[in-house]
């Protein structure tokens, strides 16, 4: 029997004063149960972030995460991946995500798996990773700013550079 499961994952970004979930954004592999929408918890500087659905990973998903997110660059796994971007994943969603000083953007976070351990990726048009590196590049010119991404296999840490 397929059954849901609580995925939890932890944002810690003291810079961002909004997150929210995209509505019907959630990519999952066929036959998986799942409810939409993710719990977005704040308690600064973290956003908890929690959703509701089956986990079995897929070729299918893992080729729309990055679709999604930009491209095989734009992809980044703090534990158990680095930067080439996932073969397979259990599912994804985007949140739409603002900073204090008026930059916005759309990140895709989706869960994957590595043996015992179910790992959280994070993409998008700004996140830019190279050998295992990442940073989140919002904004331009006075406003510009940059952040580089690390975390563990259940958090992701975005701190101002």
């Amino acid at each position: 029997m397929t059954t849901k499961h609580k995925n939890k994952v932890t944002m810690t970004a003291s810079e961002f004063n909004a997150v929210n979930y995209i509505s019907n954004s959630l990519v999952i592999t066929s036959g998986q149960p799942s409810e939409e929408p993710a719990s977005i918890v704040h308690t600064a500087p973290d956003w908890i972030i929690t959703i509701d659905c089956g986990r079995k990973g897929s070729d299918a998903v893992g080729n729309e995460w990055v679709k999604a997110t930009g491209g095989a660059s734009n992809s980044f796994a703090p534990d158990g991946g680095g930067s080439p971007p996932p073969k397979k994943l259990n599912f994804y969603y985007g949140l739409t995500v603002s900073t204090v000083n008026g930059n916005s953007t759309t990140l895709y976070l989706g869960q994957g798996h590595y043996p015992n351990v179910n790992n959280w990726w994070v993409g998008g048009v700004d996140v830019t990773a190279i050998q295992n590196k990442a940073v989140l590049a919002l904004g331009s010119g006075s406003t510009r700013e940059t952040y580089a991404i690390s975390g563990t296999h259940d958090s992701i840490v975005f701190t101002k550079r």
